[in-house]
């Protein structure tokens, strides 16, 4: 998945990467059977704590949502983002990413 800034918000406003991995993270796992027991975020966010706990609830057993800042965990998360920009630079998604200005920086 790639993400362009703006990510088609009007002109005025800014792109916020803890709302984009909210509403991702929803929208990939709250109607899904299987969420997997941890999950990685590149950028903590809002409701992660709100999120972690409703999707505990529904699997009925512990899913964490962790956003690690270094070690293993984060290098996983940072070659992720590594293959996720070589794949757009290879034109794989029908032409994204062929600005890397554009492109969505994963702190």
């Amino acid at each position: 998945m790639l993400v362009t800034a703006g990510g088609g918000c009007g002109p005025s406003e800014s792109f916020d990467p803890g709302e984009f991995f909210s509403a991702l993270l929803k929208q990939s796992y709250i109607d899904q059977q299987y969420v997997p027991r941890e999950i990685l975020s590149p950028v903590d966010f809002e409701d992660r704590i709100a999120l972690q706990e409703l999707l505990s609830e529904k699997c009925n057993r512990k899913v964490e949502i962790l956003a690690p800042q270094r070690g293993e965990k984060r290098s996983l998360i940072d070659l992720a983002a590594q293959n996720a920009k070589q794949s757009g630079n290879r034109g794989v998604h029908g032409g994204v990413g062929r600005r890397q200005d554009e492109q969505i920086r994963i702190p």
